[in-house]
């Protein structure tokens, strides 16, 4: 088990199924002592084909494994009532076999968060005093660590004003006019994280079709439904997802997918265009990970 000291200024909670929340905060009553799996990164699996009458495999890339991820910790209860409830939470942890939110509060890197479920069994030693020793142990299937939202915002791409002809008459004679600026229709993220990451898409106002276009690879999503002012569509290139005002399935508009993702430590822009709409916005949000 990890001393106590190492993890004196990181904090640790799971939110349960319940939606009761164990929280592990340095200076507390309830403490993190030990966090496995979590600093280090997940195992890789490759499958590899034996070359026939030849050394070796044929070369096939590597996919990252599932992360486990072992925490413990001491709780010390005012009153032996308070330390019974508290092992009946324990042992509730997520225990009806649907997923949690595991979260990591570290001093210097920050938030990080991950979607876990039980593994095994919760093992909780109580003295039958106030004093609770715990370990949970745990599967995240995605192995990334997730941090903390970003977003950009950005109107339909639209072109500006066009110069003027009649340049040299009027009271504004000489002055070259070229009209109201265009709009580039262009966001852009970071990904300050080690792993890739999918974005998510927020299409917004009055949009009769849209085109998403990442421009490096040329990448496109093409929507040919129509969003009424009012509502929103969410594209989750995550889980391939179309849904209008959260709950109506929209897929089948979904044209042409293809998805991108943001790979680590990089920028990526996207060019929203959408053909006679009125004020149409794209929002683009993004959660920079880490293995």
């Amino acid at each position: 088990m990890t001393a106590l000291s190492t993890l004196a200024t990181t904090a640790a909670s799971l939110t349960l199924t319940t939606g009761e929340m164990l929280a592990l905060q340095p200076g507390t009553n309830q403490v993190l002592t030990g966090l496995e799996g979590w600093h280090s990164a997940p195992g890789t699996r490759r499958n590899g084909t034996d070359r026939l009458w030849a050394h070796g495999s044929f070369s096939e890339r590597g996919w990252r494994e599932e992360r486990l991820i072992t925490v413990s910790g001491h709780i010390f209860s005012e009153t032996r009532a308070e330390a019974a409830h508290m092992t009946d939470t324990l042992n509730a942890a997520l225990a009806d076999g649907t997923a949690g939110t595991f979260v990591v509060d570290d001093a210097d890197l920050g938030r990080r968060t991950a979607t876990v479920y039980l593994t095994g069994k919760p093992t909780v030693d109580w003295d039958g005093n106030v004093d609770i020793i715990f370990v949970v142990d745990m599967v995240a299937p995605d192995p990334r660590k997730y941090g903390v939202p970003a977003a950009a915002s950005t109107l339909a791409a639209a072109p500006g004003g066009g110069l003027a002809f009649d340049l040299f008459a009027g009271a504004t004679a000489g002055v070259l006019d070229f009209g109201e600026a265009g709009t580039p229709g262009t966001v852009t993220l970071e990904n300050a994280g080690t792993a890739d990451t999918a974005p998510l898409f927020k299409v917004s106002g009055y949009a009769p079709g849209f085109t998403i276009t990442e421009p490096t690879s040329g990448a496109r999503l093409v929507y040919s439904g129509t969003v009424a002012a009012g509502q929103t569509l969410v594209i989750d290139a995550s889980d391939g997802s179309v849904l209008l005002d959260g709950y109506a399935d929209r897929s089948a508009y979904l044209t042409r997918r293809e998805w991108t993702c943001l790979p680590g430590r990089t920028r990526q822009t996207y060019l929203f265009e959408s053909p006679g709409n009125a004020n149409a916005s794209l929002t683009l949000e993004m959660s920079p990970a880490w293995w």
